[in-house]
């Protein structure tokens, strides 16, 4: 079968398991937009012609990170393996792929971790504020359990108040919500409380989320409206993932217990070994 035709069959038992809750409709969606990504670039070749070289040369000729490039070889790869299961190539070049050619492919992602950014004091203060002064744009829940508590904002977005015990200091994470399908319940320090508490409304969801894009242009605007408050010269780009990395390096440097921080953010120990390495050079306890 041709690869468009393939992406099509898979994509539409994504569509099934989302149906049946088996998967988030995020995860149908992403793996369509990306599926349509690698057609484009790569054409539309019979899925039992794609060769090792034609993966090389397809990954060469893009522009783009070694994450990005990563990502783009990992979904081929999952089409791929969905096409040997079905009879309809032989093998799975990407998995045979080995960790040297996938370096030259698309780079060390250990240099990843070097564009990890986290806010300091004052970028998180004036963030804060903003948050509680444009009460409109209904993100002081959510930045409160960003910066302190380090939830993802996909978990954000879809986090119930209902879900947040003020009594027990405690946030749940729930598994339908959960990156991963792992629950956890997530500590709540003091100054997190006083923040949430701060908060008119703790009913219905933490933050509404009313449009695919309703959350990111609603924070994109009270960034811009804090600089602007704080008389911010010139303007600070957001940092990918700032105030889940903001927590995670405030956390570890604070307690310097890599298993406590793993488990606040809901990673397994080790997981991301190359990632806490990183966070243990960025600060030191009296900053944290």
């Amino acid at each position: 079968k041709n690869l468009s035709l393939v992406i099509n069959e898979l994509n539409q038992l994504k569509l099934i398991d989302v149906d049946r809750g088996e998967i988030r409709p995020r995860t149908q969606i992403d793996f369509n937009k990306l599926g349509q990504k690698i057609l484009k670039e790569i054409g539309d070749p019979m899925v039992h012609e794609i060769y090792k070289n034609d993966i090389f040369n397809w990954l060469n000729s893009l522009d783009l990170s070694s994450r990005t490039k990563a990502n783009r070889l990992n979904t081929l790869g999952e089409i791929l393996g969905f096409a040997v299961s079905k009879g309809y190539c032989a093998d799975n070049v990407v998995s045979a792929l080995t960790s040297r050619e996938r370096k030259e492919l698309h780079g060390s992602l250990d240099k990843q971790t070097s564009e990890i950014g986290f806010l300091n004091i004052d970028q998180a203060e004036m963030l804060l504020k903003a948050a509680l002064k444009y009460k409109e744009l209904d993100l002081l829940g959510a930045v409160t359990l960003g910066l302190f508590c380090g939830i993802r904002t996909e978990e954000i977005k879809r986090l119930e108040w209902t879900k947040v015990n003020l009594e027990k200091k405690i946030v749940t994470i729930s598994e339908d919500i959960a990156k991963k399908r792992r629950i956890r319940n997530v500590t709540i320090p003091a100054n997190a409380i006083s923040w949430l508490e701060l908060c008119l409304k703790r009913k219905g969801m933490v933050t509404r989320h009313n449009h695919a894009n309703d959350y990111q242009k609603r924070f994109s605007k009270l960034w811009r409206l804090a600089q602007k408050d704080y008389g911010v010269d010139e303007p600070i780009k957001w940092i990918h993932n700032g105030m889940r990395h903001s927590f995670g390096t405030y956390h570890y440097a604070l307690y310097s217990d890599p298993i406590r921080t793993c488990k606040e953010l809901g990673h397994k120990y080790n997981e991301d070994d190359v990632l806490f390495t990183h966070y243990r050079a960025l600060m030191d306890e009296s900053q944290a």
